[in-house]
């Protein structure tokens, strides 16, 4: 019994120390920060609550405390509520959190009061909402949810000009702001701000409801202000002529937008007045031209908030009618739009002209037949997908040539390409071009045609020497002959150094690149002179290594010529040409079009063929050019067609000559004028059209 008396006696003991530990804790009172500075007293222990601002230490916990009273002080170490130092990273205490805790009144070095030995007690992190759109003063007393607005109102009376305590009203009612911070939400910096009565002030806040009668605005923060009778007015604007002078004057201010809007990133909502190009297509990095289209996109580009976009958005949606507030630089909170107009995924391949030769230059990014190596499909299923795009692509544009960058592995995986190709077109009608060499780099340049449409002729030639090994596979000319007219034209395919990155500036590597390709294309002009040079140059058009054969050679840029506003690649919000068609001026006159086809650089998902997704689109990273000749479609002058075998000739003149008459009419009888008339080859002499039907070879006619 003995010993039971005295194990109830302990529990009795613990009840009324535990119960003394509480009444302790609950006899702690809490008081505002500002009674705490006025009492000044170092012996008792205090309960506070407020806003934990400006961490300097997560170790220790060290802080600003900060409550409604607008006044704030050093918190100086922080226990836990076990009372343990250096757990305050444990507690997930953060800026802008209510904590409360209970603390001793200290004078740092006679001057700077603190708060010592705190011990936190609980905390919570903010309940609001951000809602950021502007609205009345009356619908913000209405609402009275709890949630951050915009509100904008005229500075009626200012309480305190250290701690932004001030009167506004609109045109709907009137409220007393209790501490205006700056757009950081720095505390005592209201001076700064320049604020006077009568000003027009913008701001975000959250309704309170002060002492349970007055409606207040609370944890407001600065958007902007404008002195009476400056500043914006206008409601509806042109970003072009509006904002030519910046973003400031519009903050705070709800607008219509006359012009368009491009969607340039669309898991950032990026958006600019016009799709941002690469500075690069206007200079190398350091130029005149480099920077100002540099600063013109960083001026040009903002991030929308509030539009929700369908799954499968690409860049280049427009959106139009977009009305918005401005609520910083560079940012806006959209109200509404009135169309969306969705970039849809192409199904028609681009008109080319009236053509003979459709060419196709395609990056198809690191098609191997191989698995295990540094790139392409991981696995069997990933590759049998990969094949799937590639060469459905590839049909669906029904090109005659197949100018193709990437094709690793030389003659692996080009043979398997044909043999899809073929496969798709039910009969054996593409072939490659085997170089013959007995190594080949993994990154091969290719030439896929059409055996009815083209043949090669002449050898396959390499630009580069043994000296730049490193590309030495990566380069080729190919002289081709259109079989319906005879015409001899080359290809130059290029696949340059690669770049790096936005900041990548080897451009000196690709111009010795270029260099080398300029120096091979004499010998393929001896040949012929119409020289088509196609290829992934991995430079953008301003860059000085393609310059080096627009300026400095004299060849056309084709897609500068005929799609300027165009790309093929898209990187860091930013489209341009990295992948190039340009000609010798003696094909520039049989060139009908050139234009990208945008099947990859506008739908994000990379690598897609990874994830199962079998259609054509981005089957790699890069858009196929696609350029068009029309090799016949001008009278070239009197010339000796000589005949070559069986050749028949039937006359279509309105003259009624008798298909006797024309059939005893040989082509070795000219001189006549050669003109072609859709597929049809056409020799004019006397008045009389005869058309071609059999084979004949003739040498090249002069232009």
């Amino acid at each position: 019994m003995g010993a039971r008396n005295i194990s109830i006696r302990m529990k009795k003991l613990f009840i009324l120390l535990t119960l003394s530990v509480a009444l302790c804790v609950q006899a702690a009172e809490q008081i505002t920060i500002a009674q705490f500075l006025t009492y000044a007293d170092t012996e008792t222990t205090y309960r506070l609550r407020g806003a934990v601002c400006n961490i300097t230490s997560t170790y220790y916990g060290n802080f600003t405390l900060r409550d409604a009273t607008g006044c704030s002080i050093a918190v100086y170490g922080t226990l836990n509520a076990a009372g343990q130092a250096y757990q305050f990273a444990s507690l997930g205490v953060q800026e802008g959190d209510t904590i409360t805790l209970e603390g001793v009144y200290f004078l740092y070095n006679g001057v700077t009061p603190e708060i010592v030995n705190a011990q936190y007690i609980s905390h919570e992190h903010p309940a609001e909402v951000w809602v950021p759109v502007p609205v009345s003063i009356s619908d913000f007393i209405a609402l009275n949810d709890g949630r951050r607005y915009i509100l904008t109102g005229v500075v009626t009376n200012i309480a305190s000009a250290t701690y932004g305590n001030l009167t506004i009203e609109d045109e709907t009612g009137s409220i007393y702001v209790y501490g205006l911070t700056d757009a950081n939400g720095t505390y005592r910096s209201f001076s700064g701000l320049g604020i006077q009565e009568g000003d027009t002030v913008t701001m975000t806040g959250v309704y309170q409801f002060y002492l349970n009668t007055t409606p207040e605005v609370t944890s407001a923060r600065y958007i902007s202000h404008r002195h009476p009778q400056s500043g914006p007015t206008l409601s509806t604007v042109d970003f072009d002529r509006d904002f030519a002078q910046g973003w400031d004057p519009w903050i705070g201010h709800t607008l219509t937008f006359t012009n368009d809007f491009y969607l340039c990133n669309v898991s950032g909502n990026v958006i600019a007045p016009h799709r941002l190009r690469s500075p690069e297509e206007y200079g190398d990095q350091g130029t005149t031209a480099y920077e100002e289209a540099l600063t013109a996109n960083t001026h040009d580009s903002c991030v929308v908030a509030g539009l929700n976009f369908a799954a499968g958005c690409r860049p280049g949606t427009i959106i139009r009618g977009l009305t918005a507030t401005v609520t910083e630089a560079h940012n806006l909170q959209a109200v509404q739009a009135e169309e969306i107009i969705y970039n849809e995924l192409p199904t028609a391949v681009p008109d080319l002209g009236n053509y003979d030769v459709k060419i196709c230059g395609a990056n198809i990014e690191n098609f191997f037949v191989t698995l295990g190596g540094y790139a392409g499909a991981a696995d069997e299923e990933q590759l049998e997908v990969q094949k799937t795009k590639i060469s459905t692509a590839l049909y669906h544009i029904d090109a005659d040539i197949y100018a193709i960058c990437e094709m690793e592995q030389g003659p692996a995986a080009a043979p398997v390409m044909v043999g899809l190709l073929n496969e798709l077109a039910g009969r054996n009608v593409y072939d490659w071009i085997d170089a013959g060499f007995s190594y080949y780099d993994a990154i091969m340049v290719c030439f896929i045609y059409r055996t009815d449409k083209v043949t090669p002729y002449g050898p396959y030639r390499m630009p580069y020497t043994s000296t730049y090994s490193a590309y030495h596979f990566r380069e080729a000319v190919q002289c081709f002959r259109h079989t319906a007219t005879g015409e001899l034209f080359h290809i130059a395919l290029n696949h340059f150094k690669a770049k790096s990155g936005a900041s990548d500036n080897t451009d000196g590597t690709r111009q010795t690149n270029m260099t080398y390709l300029i120096n091979a294309l004499p010998t393929a002009a001896a040949v012929d002179p119409d020289i088509l040079v196609l290829g992934d140059l991995n430079a953008y058009t301003g860059e000085e290594s393609n310059l080096l054969l627009s300026r400095d050679e004299g060849y056309v840029d084709l897609l500068m010529k005929y799609a300027p506003d165009e790309y093929s690649y898209v990187y860091n919000n930013q489209v341009g040409y990295l992948d190039h068609a340009y000609c010798s001026p003696t094909l520039e006159n049989r060139v009908t079009m050139a234009r990208p086809y945008h099947l990859n650089a506008d739908t994000y998902y990379r690598y897609e063929y990874r994830y199962g997704d079998t259609s054509m689109y981005r089957y790699a990273d890069h858009d196929p050019i696609l350029v068009a000749l029309r090799l016949g479609n001008v009278t070239t002058g009197i010339e000796s067609v000589p005949s070559a075998g069986s050749v028949s000739v039937s006359s279509s003149d309105a003259s009624s000559v008798s298909p006797a008459d024309a059939s005893s009419v040989s082509p070795a009888d000219a001189p006549c004028t050669k003109v072609l008339d859709g597929s049809r080859l056409v020799l004019i002499r006397g008045g009389l059209r005869y058309t071609i039907t059999g084979q004949c070879l003739y040498p090249r006619f002069d232009r």
